[in-house]
């Protein structure tokens, strides 16, 4: 997946049919519904693991600066905090290879996969900033 223009055309993000595990499909697809957000490399996990992986920029992942991105990982675990998904771990990942350019991870314990998505899916879990914002339907 590219993430950088190399040409001066303007590019925008789409949603796309793709395949993932049945285990997840519900945490991408809510996740993939707020505006600019991009999914990839998720795993519903494997016995013995009981943690399903989702990674996701929220925008476009070569222009989120990682302070705005640690902030935001800061605001987002926090309401799924809120919500009782103790188990859930967010993280900031941060390429050794590109400068500035990051990432989020959630490792989502199996049995809370249901409460992350009905988290993210309320309108009590909007993002309102200028790039991160709740859909609208």
């Amino acid at each position: 997946m590219s993430t950088q223009s190399h040409t001066p055309h303007n590019e925008v993000v789409i949603k796309v049919n793709a395949y993932v595990d049945e285990g997840i499909k519900d945490v991408v697809r809510v996740l993939n519904r707020f505006d600019g957000w991009m999914t990839w490399d998720s795993c519903q996990g494997n016995p013995p693991s009981t943690l399903a992986v989702v990674e996701f920029c929220p925008g476009r992942v070569s222009k989120v600066q990682i302070p705005e991105l640690a902030t935001f990982r800061e605001r987002f675990a926090e309401v799924l905090l809120r919500a009782g998904c103790k188990g859930t771990k967010v993280q900031l990942n941060r390429s050794r290879e590109v400068l500035g350019y990051g990432w989020i991870s959630l490792a989502i314990p199996q049995t809370e996969l249901g409460s992350v998505v009905e988290t993210l899916d309320s309108p009590n879990a909007c993002f309102d900033n200028k790039a991160h914002t709740h859909p609208t339907g």
